[in-house]
């Protein structure tokens, strides 16, 4: 199964205190699935993993180094891209729809853009996050929650 994941998820496997990162970290290291997210979330997550490190959090590694080799080119995370204007019009559809944050139908509009068309015929796309309001989202455009 192809699995998107929100930076709710992958955040947390870099975060050594984060609520739930020993499950995101084997959910990231020893999935059986093919994880994807959207290139926006490497900004997203380094951002995140910045802003940790000055708060004095665990961050369970060197930032540049890890993040750019688990979300480049033979990571475990495939980072998709897709045409900036349609992510954007796609996310404000979502909002609007959801009322949700604008980053979390970013995701939902990467994961319905870029990651659904690469899906096996009678598969259903995955979706991993750990925030309910997108997850429920998710659920109603057709995603499975993982």
């Amino acid at each position: 199964m192809i699995v998107y994941l929100d930076t709710s998820i992958i955040g947390r496997a870099f975060i050594e205190d984060e609520v739930g990162h020993p499950e995101a970290l084997t959910f990231l290291t020893e999935s059986p699935h093919t994880l994807v997210t959207g290139s926006w979330a490497r900004v997203e997550l380094t951002s995140t993993l910045i802003r940790a490190g000055r708060g004095a959090r665990r961050i369970v590694s060197a930032v540049e180094h890890e993040l750019d080799r688990d979300l480049g080119p033979d990571g475990i995370v495939t980072v998709l891209g897709w045409h900036q204007d349609l992510l954007e019009d796609r996310s404000i559809e979502l909002v609007r729809q959801f009322k949700i944050r604008s980053l979390d139908a970013l995701h939902l509009a990467y994961a319905e853009l870029a990651a659904l068309p690469v899906v096996p015929d009678g598969e259903k796309l995955g979706f991993a996050t750990h925030d309910r309001d997108q997850g429920a989202a998710a659920r109603k455009l057709g995603f499975v929650l993982v």
